[in-house]
Protein backbone atom coordinates (compact mmCIF):
# COMPACT_ATOMS: atom_id res chain seq x y z
CA UNK A 1 0.00 0.00 0.00
CA UNK A 2 2.76 2.21 1.37
CA UNK A 3 4.63 1.86 -2.29
CA UNK A 4 1.84 2.51 -4.34
CA UNK A 5 0.95 5.75 -2.39
CA UNK A 6 4.47 6.66 -2.77
CA UNK A 7 4.31 6.07 -6.90
CA UNK A 8 1.36 8.49 -6.84
CA UNK A 9 3.18 11.00 -5.09
CA UNK A 10 5.80 10.87 -7.45
CA UNK A 11 2.94 11.15 -10.28
CA UNK A 12 1.51 14.30 -8.33
CA UNK A 13 5.18 15.64 -8.05
CA UNK A 14 5.95 14.94 -12.07
CA UNK A 15 2.73 16.15 -12.76
CA UNK A 16 3.35 19.53 -10.60
CA UNK A 17 6.68 20.56 -11.79
CA UNK A 18 5.29 20.13 -15.53
CA UNK A 19 2.46 22.21 -14.52
CA UNK A 20 5.17 24.75 -13.22
CA UNK A 21 7.48 24.41 -16.08
CA UNK A 22 4.37 25.19 -18.94
CA UNK A 23 3.54 28.54 -16.38
CA UNK A 24 7.04 29.45 -16.34
CA UNK A 25 7.83 29.25 -20.29
CA UNK A 26 3.84 31.05 -20.76
CA UNK A 27 5.61 33.94 -18.25
CA UNK A 28 8.89 33.96 -19.93
CA UNK A 29 6.82 34.09 -22.98
CA UNK A 30 5.17 36.90 -21.76
CA UNK A 31 7.77 38.82 -20.14
CA UNK A 32 9.59 38.61 -23.94
CA UNK A 33 6.46 40.23 -26.04
CA UNK A 34 6.02 42.70 -22.91
CA UNK A 35 9.76 43.69 -23.54
CA UNK A 36 9.42 43.92 -27.72
CA UNK A 37 6.37 45.95 -26.80
CA UNK A 38 8.09 48.46 -24.41
CA UNK A 39 11.30 49.42 -27.00
CA UNK A 40 9.03 49.50 -29.74
CA UNK A 41 6.76 52.36 -28.05
CA UNK A 42 10.06 53.83 -26.43
CA UNK A 43 11.59 54.22 -29.79
CA UNK A 44 8.38 55.63 -31.50
CA UNK A 45 8.57 58.25 -28.20
CA UNK A 46 12.32 59.07 -28.71
CA UNK A 47 11.82 59.96 -32.27
CA UNK A 48 8.60 61.94 -31.48
CA UNK A 49 10.79 63.95 -28.54
CA UNK A 50 13.87 64.46 -31.16
CA UNK A 51 11.64 66.05 -33.62
CA UNK A 52 10.25 68.13 -30.76
CA UNK A 53 13.83 68.84 -29.77
CA UNK A 54 14.89 69.79 -33.29
CA UNK A 55 11.97 72.18 -33.40
CA UNK A 56 12.49 73.72 -30.70
CA UNK A 57 16.03 74.22 -31.60
CA UNK A 58 14.69 76.04 -35.00
CA UNK A 59 12.09 78.42 -32.38
CA UNK A 60 15.10 79.26 -30.58
CA UNK A 61 17.35 79.97 -33.81
CA UNK A 62 14.25 82.11 -34.96
CA UNK A 63 14.43 84.24 -32.12
CA UNK A 64 18.10 84.85 -32.03
CA UNK A 65 18.28 85.31 -35.96
CA UNK A 66 14.80 85.70 -37.49
CA UNK A 67 15.47 82.31 -39.82
CA UNK A 68 14.04 79.05 -39.53
CA UNK A 69 15.02 75.82 -41.88
CA UNK A 70 12.07 75.14 -44.25
CA UNK A 71 12.43 71.17 -43.57
CA UNK A 72 11.18 71.33 -39.90
CA UNK A 73 8.31 73.62 -41.19
CA UNK A 74 5.74 70.80 -41.59
CA UNK A 75 5.33 69.01 -38.28
CA UNK A 76 3.27 65.95 -38.11
CA UNK A 77 0.69 65.53 -35.41
CA UNK A 78 1.84 63.29 -32.59
CA UNK A 79 -1.12 60.58 -33.95
CA UNK A 80 1.36 59.63 -36.75
CA UNK A 81 4.19 58.15 -34.36
CA UNK A 82 1.68 56.46 -32.30
CA UNK A 83 0.02 53.78 -34.70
Amino acid sequence: MSLLKASMREQETAATVQDMEVRWMELESRRQLFEQVIIRELYRYSIYLMILLLQFSDLVVFFQTGFVRKTWAFFPPPHCFLE
